[in-house]
């Protein structure tokens, strides 16, 4: 789901965001959960960008580079 989903719909049910935030509004809450959510996104895209960047630049042409490699990333031996 995009995040401009997720933004819809939280302005749909609780609105746009608050002058102030406080921590006791819903929806306060509900925007704070977005941002958290949103920054952890874009923070474990980025890190993943790193990382096949460093794996494509070093492999050869062969295919079973590849599945080796995509298996250490995932952590299977």
């Amino acid at each position: 789901m995009s995040d401009d989903l997720i933004a819809q719909a939280i302005t749909g049910y609780w609105g746009g965001r608050c002058a102030d935030t406080d921590p006791d509004c819903p929806c306060c809450q509900a925007w704070l959960a977005y941002d958290r959510q949103a920054a952890e996104r874009d923070r474990l895209r980025d890190a993943l960008e790193e990382i096949a960047d460093m794996f494509i630049t070093n492999i050869r042409d062969d295919p079973q580079d590849v599945k080796i490699i995509a298996r250490t990333a995932l952590g299977k031996s």
